[in-house]
């Protein structure tokens, strides 16, 4: 139905408490009401299979190679990041864990490797700039932050300048 329809469902047929302000359905507002009604509950878990099925499972016929395996077209500076982005299948926006608690997450395994040889590497572009300034530098303190998990929960072009620089983090 149109999002008249669902808002109508929601606020005047279900009474749940509405948002403040206009108003609407959109799903950061349906997002907030999660919890509150099994409707909703059941609802988002549709929106979010919906989504996995129609950009992930759908298209994927048309990603099969002769082969019988999806090679991701690479696009090394599509991003101002650094990062790799990839087309047909966009492989860098498949959920990595089952956001539900469910089964929806496992469209990432139909991208995966067979055979024991044969493994799947993600890796960060600007990862690897950052560890080519340590090997040329030889900076102990950027070698330790490098090494510590918590360094990369930050930015980490931030963190690699705070480190160089020894300005606090």
């Amino acid at each position: 139905g149109s999002t008249y329809q669902l808002q109508e469902l929601l606020f005047d047929i279900i009474k749940l408490p509405r948002p403040p302000g206009k108003p609407n359905a959109r799903r950061e507002t349906i997002e907030t009401l999660e919890g509150q009604h099994e409707f909703i509950d059941e609802y988002l878990d549709w929106k979010r299979l919906d989504h996995s099925v129609s950009n992930y499972i759908i298209p994927v016929k048309d990603w099969i190679k002769n082969d019988g395996r999806a090679h991701p077209n690479a696009k090394l500076h599509a991003t101002d990041t650094g990062r790799r982005a990839y087309t047909k299948p966009p492989v860098q926006t498949i959920p990595k864990e089952d956001t539900l608690g469910k089964d929806y997450g496992r469209a990432r395994e139909i991208f995966g490797t067979e055979g024991s040889k044969r493994v799947v590497i993600e890796a960060d572009y600007k990862q690897g700039e950052v560890w080519m300034a340590y090997y040329a530098s030889t900076d102990e303190q950027l070698y330790l932050d490098l090494n510590d998990p918590d360094f990369y929960k930050a930015d980490l072009h931030q963190a690699v300048g705070s480190s160089v620089y020894r300005l606090p983090k």
